[in-house]
């Protein structure tokens, strides 16, 4: 049995049950947690009652601290301020053996039982940037909150304790110090603690940041990447669509405006764009007729756009690309 939990308000909602769908696909037994961060997605879950998810509302997490903190915060520090207390709850309410938390945009393309058995002799695992070569690296840190296992024991709770008390007292969604929101405190771990365990496989952690290294292909229906340096070949794991953003006329852009290969583009985000829209059907089947995807209206996207290309490596005109009613906006 398999514990995982993540944290999302209903702007991300599909986005969350695209990853519950892609755990169902490859896990007999497992548990999502769910921290709701607004009462609407508390309802939606009840309201529709998935087999594997336990909503918790906010309320059961957040202590006289955090309330205090969370008046400092905007919304999107105080998610980071509350990353490790999420993980701490289930371990010391639900006395599970190990709690994975999860970036709720990440989708499981296979089993991560591949690196849940690499926590073997370990109390926790974290997972590097693996930043692209081809590109200027960003001041983000060696290792990305995105897939974290940790262990109900003393080490595994002494690093979960440790990291929320740092996150209590900064969490901010800027470089200070070396630190950045909750990702910064992980840069030491390896030395710092003695049983932390950075992932060593090459198709977990793939993401808009290191994927231009990667040819993807699908053979019987499985997903491969294939290091376009190294040539060495494995089945992708998950993937992490950070940045991704969805328009109300129908449009779609992915973080930093970068080029990706067509490969990519068809395997990874046509596939999963298409698993968004099949959430949100099932919502309007139970009747929620509510937007899941945190949707932006288009009189934004060119300011996006803007701040997205100026964060690219020379960045060339951009093209659209067809995906379903979608367009996927990206560079030639």
């Amino acid at each position: 049995m398999e514990y995982f939990c993540i944290l999302t308000g209903y702007n991300y909602f599909s986005r969350a049950i695209a990853l519950y769908n892609s755990l169902c696909r490859h896990l007999e037994e497992f548990t999502l947690y769910y921290f709701t961060f607004d009462e609407k997605t508390y309802s939606v879950i009840t309201t529709i009652n998935y087999k594997n998810i336990i909503p918790i509302p906010l309320c059961k997490l957040e202590t006289s601290d955090l309330l205090k903190v969370k008046k400092e915060r905007t919304i999107p520090e105080y998610y980071y301020t509350l990353t490790p207390y999420t993980i701490l709850y289930v371990l010391k309410t639900f006395k599970v053996d190990v709690c994975t938390y999860l970036d709720a945009d990440i989708y499981f393309f296979n089993s991560p039982k591949v690196l849940l058995d690499q926590l073997k002799g370990h109390s926790a695992i974290i997972t590097e940037h693996r930043h692209s070569k081809q590109e200027v690296q960003p001041d983000t840190g060696r290792f990305c909150v995105q897939f974290m296992p940790f262990r109900n024991d003393t080490e595994g709770v002494m690093i979960l304790e440790w990291w929320a008390a740092r996150c209590k007292d900064w969490c901010y969604l800027r470089r200070e110090n070396g630190l950045w929101a909750d990702q910064g405190y992980l840069e030491d771990w390896p030395e710092r603690f003695t049983s932390v365990h950075v992932l060593s496989y090459q198709g977990e952690g793939l993401a808009p940041w290191n994927i231009k290294d990667f040819k993807i292909s699908e053979e019987n229906s499985i997903i491969y990447c294939t290091d376009i340096f190294s040539r060495n070949k494995c089945e992708v794991i998950y993937y992490h669509y950070q940045g991704l953003k969805l328009f109300t006329d129908g449009t779609v852009a992915v973080q930093g405006s970068r080029y990706f290969d067509k490969s990519v583009l068809k395997h990874i985000y046509s596939f999963y764009v298409n698993e968004l829209i099949i959430v949100k059907k099932e919502l309007e089947k139970n009747n929620i007729f509510d937007d899941p995807h945190g949707l932006i209206t288009p009189k934004n996207i060119w300011i996006l756009l803007i701040k997205n290309i100026y964060r690219t490596f020379h960045p060339k005109r951009l093209k659209p690309f067809k995906i379903d009613k979608f367009i996927l906006l990206w560079q030639k």
